[in-house]
């Protein structure tokens, strides 16, 4: 007889709180469960190919381990000091985990940083052949570039080349830097998913999900769930069922490719640490976390089923978005809050029948253990058997058409077209960004016209000026020979060149970067929607974009002035002519 829940103390580990938290690596090894779980990532092959290398040049080499806080920065130095195939590379370097502790308690950390660093400095650099790997966050490593641009400008010419802290030079090239003493990898261009032509990959978070079940000897997770199978008690357990949810390898499909588009869609920045921590929370409903081990038994053998539905991993990770960012993201794209006309009849079948619990039991056969008339709350058991039913659908079908998100999945190829420099790949967006920079205030039937932004919403005339911009695409010879990245810029850069006048050629180049709320936007207005103040206040980026194109060396342009009737073409014309006079004329 058990005294406590193995699967959940297993779980526990997966925590951010927790003790033993998995990505809490230290240089002489860590526990069994954070051992199993490593999982190989691009980021640590490129790590290793780079120490490689760097360890048969005599030159001084500095290995930049960039990234955020939690990203795994020190649980990937400790799996390759764990490498015995490469420790005779590692022989050559000495290892800094932490640039931000500090030897003393007089000195800053940058000052510690500054003295690890001594031999690549400029004054340094040429006479030494040590070589370092040094873990640091970004803005570490920005704060000490600024801090020390004068000793280390060889160094800072080197993070401001090749866009580790400002993306906007990033650019995918060879792992090792042959002709360069800095070499580095960072974290926040690698992601827990790839991208392709067909749009993101989530293959990387599947094997997570996939090593978190897998019933072998060395996986302490599974272990814990066959102790707790044992006990006749956990048929009814939400933690089993959920982690029995799991064994459905499409289960985990859906569930990576959520959280795929969780990252895009709201930009979330989440760490190797915090994914685990999902895990743990997406299994072990918090309301019963915390129980002690009698007390939950008790309220297991008594869950009912409204309870038990709420508490299903299928349910509970679109109904607690207060639990964390990605359980809000998760909110947001809960699929009972659509409709499909595909399952409306069953589903109205579902909600009207008198016994609702055997039409669902029927359909949802693999459900175990069955729904029973067991209700707590029975005015809202309705809701969550209707939501449940779509919700189950969208797993079991989330392929088909009818749940494919058309502009997300455009946006995932652009960003492949986009890193990858196809300038045929990029035609769509770039069309699609010039088009509605000149719908944004307003139309005319007028090709090439765009309207002043008017600041009276009762005028009953409307400005408009004729703009003429070109796209600015990669060249063919630089387009990347590619069929899957894992490394990349997460926004689209897009560039306009504007009819080069007395200013310098670089003044008529006009950029912007477009990430998925803006391209969402702009499908949008394209398709007939207005940008309210909220969208202008959210998006200034793009009203810039539009105010560059209207008020550059506007002052000689021809203005066409229209009274409203949105529909017709423009009514009256005002021009200088050749003698400096303002000349007005109906068209």
């Amino acid at each position: 007889m058990i005294n406590n829940h193995p699967l959940i103390s297993q779980l526990n580990k997966l925590k951010e709180s927790s003790k033993e938290a998995v990505a809490d690596a230290q240089y002489e090894g860590g526990d069994e469960l954070k051992a199993y779980l490593h999982v190989e990532r691009q980021v640590e092959k490129d790590l290793k190919e780079i120490i490689r290398e760097a360890s048969l040049s005599n030159k001084a080499c500095l290995v930049l381990v960039c990234g955020n806080v939690g990203d795994g920065k020190s649980h990937l130095l400790s799996k390759i000091c764990q490498d015995t195939n490469m420790a005779d590379a590692l022989k050559e370097f000495y290892i800094h985990n932490d640039a931000t502790e500090s030897f003393s308690p007089d000195q800053t950390c940058l000052e510690t940083l500054s003295e690890i660093l001594a031999p690549f400095s400029d004054d340094n650099i040429s006479g030494c052949n040590d070589k370092w790997i040094l873990a640091i966050n970004l803005g570490t490593l920005s704060n000490f570039i600024e801090d020390q641009s004068v000793e280390f400008s060889k160094l800072k010419f080197f993070v401001e080349q090749n866009g580790i802290i400002n993306p906007e030079n990033f650019e995918i090239r060879d792992k090792y830097i042959s002709d360069s003493n800095f070499q580095y990898v960072n974290f926040t261009n690698h992601h827990f998913y790839e991208l392709t032509e067909d749009g993101a990959e989530p293959k990387l978070l599947e094997t997570l999900l996939e090593k978190v079940i897998t019933p072998i000897q060395e996986n302490p997770i599974f272990f814990a769930y066959q102790q707790l199978v044992e006990e006749e008690w956990s048929l009814t357990c939400p933690v089993r069922i959920n982690f029995e949810t799991l064994f459905v390898e499409k289960n985990r499909q859906v569930i990576a490719s959520l959280l795929v588009e969780c990252i895009l869609k709201d930009k979330l920045i989440i760490s190797f640490r915090q994914i685990l921590n999902f895990i743990h929370d997406m299994l072990v409903p918090y309301e019963l976390s915390s129980l002690e081990f009698g007390k939950y038994k008790k309220v297991v053998l008594n869950v009912t089923s409204d309870l038990r539905l709420d508490y299903n991993l299928i349910n509970y990770i679109f109904q607690r978005p207060q639990i964390s960012k990605i359980f809000y993201s998760f909110h947001k794209l809960d699929p009972s809050i659509r409709r499909y006309e595909s399952l409306d009849e069953r589903a109205i079948t579902l909600f009207t029948s008198t016994n609702p619990i055997d039409v669902f039991n029927n359909d949802f056969t693999d459900l175990s253990p069955s729904l029973t008339n067991n209700l707590g709350d029975q005015n809202g058991f309705k809701d969550i058997l209707f939501k449940t039913y779509l919700r189950l659908r969208y797993f079991m079908n989330y392929k088909d058409i009818v749940y494919q998100d058309d502009y997300f999945k455009s946006f995932t190829k652009a960003l492949f077209f986009s890193n990858t420099k196809d300038a045929s790949g990029l035609k769509e967006i770039n069309e699609l960004v010039k088009n509605v920079a000149l719908l944004w205030n307003g139309s005319t039937l007028e090709k090439n016209k765009i309207m002043f932004n008017s600041i009276s919403k009762h005028s009953s005339y409307r400005l408009f000026r004729t703009i003429h911009f070109i796209s600015i695409l990669p060249r063919p010879s630089d387009k990347l020979q590619a069929n899957v990245l894992h490394q990349f810029l997460t926004e689209v850069k897009i560039k306009f060149k504007k009819p080069t006048t007395h200013n310098s050629e670089r003044d008529n180049v006009i950029s912007i970067d477009v990430d998925y709320s803006l391209f969402l936007l702009l499908q949008k207005v394209k398709s007939g929607y207005r940008p309210n103040k909220l969208d202008r206040n959210s998006f200034i980026n793009f009203v810039s974009l539009v105010d560059n194109l209207i008020y550059d060396n506007s002052e000689n342009e021809e203005l066409f002035i229209d009274e409203v009737n949105i529909g017709k073409h423009l009514d009256y014309t005002l021009k200088l002519d050749e003698y400096g006079d303002f000349k007005f004329s109906a068209l």
